[in-house]
């Protein structure tokens, strides 16, 4: 009787729990505590406006200039990007700049992410309608930064867009869609495009893809990436340009994002925006422990779920035996 009364308390607790899941959820406690946990701080939208000197004070991480010229070496030997072409853009504005950036390799993808492709590869594969929003925003990034754009990747969580700065502000560049956004008062940055997309503000989206894009002769705004108001309730923004090394912290964050979204069925229906500094270097020790904790606890749940039910109803059929054993 005593280990009937544990299984009756361990899911009354486990009907307690879910209770405050479901509380949390809805209120965005759970959203907001696992976001920074798992991602990064939590910033003010003013952090997203500072200019690229401000965050090098705020700890972004210019990328390794040996490196990148390496790996720009790498594009223009193998493939068809040219280097003339792109040292002609630099004298363009920021805006202008970055559209003959997107129409150079833009043609858009087919969703699926070259995850183990060198830059030459997804540039090569991108002439044939390949890759995802992370591989575009990766090559445009790369080629920005050799042109003298200071450039930066924001996400959604589930899309990855860029922004560059034109020495007064951020603008936001869709590199996958081959888009931006402007308001009355001019081009958008990432920022405002994903507060207008929320509250149903007003904007004119701005498309800039060749005659070959996917998106060529089709409206944008009917696409349906843009029909999800909640999609664009958190927005991202990566703490440094060493672009490579983003990528991968991006696809930790997808899957993240993913589970969150999946594993929370009851948030309001009407989505309030949270703005999130991402660390694409290694982890403090503390937030690694509490990483660690998480998925201690979270195994022993799960594991504790599974087999108490398992060993109580077998320690149950037993007894069954023992007294049809006995009867007979």
């Amino acid at each position: 009787m005593k280990f009937e009364r544990f299984i009756a308390t361990f899911v009354m607790m486990n009907i307690v729990l879910m209770l405050i899941v479901v509380f949390s959820a809805k209120n965005e406690i759970f959203t907001e505590t696992a976001s920074q946990i798992l991602f990064g701080e939590k910033v003010t939208p003013d952090f997203f406006t500072l200019s690229p000197k401000e965050l090098e004070r705020t700890g972004f991480i210019k990328g390794d200039t040996k490196f990148f010229d390496q790996q720009m070496s790498d594009i223009f030997e193998k493939t068809n990007t040219s280097r003339g072409e792109l040292d002609n853009l630099k004298k363009l504005p920021a805006y202008e700049r970055s559209k003959k950036i997107v129409q150079m390799f833009s043609l858009m993808g087919d969703g699926k992410c070259m995850t183990e492709a060198a830059l030459p590869e997804k540039i090569n594969r991108m002439a044939d309608k390949e890759g995802c929003a992370n591989d575009f925003a990766l090559v445009f990034g790369m080629l920005a930064r050799y042109t003298g754009l200071e450039v930066r990747i924001v996400s959604n969580g589930f899309h990855e867009a860029s922004e560059v700065f034109d020495g007064e502000k951020w603008i936001y560049i869709d590199t996958y869609f081959a888009m931006t956004a402007a308001s009355k008062d001019g081009f958008m940055s990432y920022i405002q495009f994903a507060e207008a997309m929320v509250n149903d503000g007003w904007m004119r989206f701005e498309y800039f893809g060749g005659s070959e894009h996917c998106m060529s002769g089709k409206p944008i705004a009917e696409h349906p990436y843009f029909g999800d108001k909640q999609t664009f309730a958190s927005v991202y923004l990566y703490n440094g340009d060493n672009f490579p090394e983003i990528v991968k912290t991006q696809r930790e964050l997808s899957d993240k994002a993913l589970f969150i979204r999946k594993s929370v069925p009851y948030k309001n229906s009407t989505p309030e925006l949270v703005y999130t500094e991402v660390t694409h270097s290694s982890d403090s020790i503390l937030r690694k422990y509490v990483k660690t904790g998480m998925a201690v606890i979270a195994l022993i749940f799960a594991g504790t779920n599974i087999m108490l039910p398992i060993y109580y109803l077998a320690g149950l059929f037993r007894r069954l035996l023992l007294r049809n054993n006995a009867k007979s």
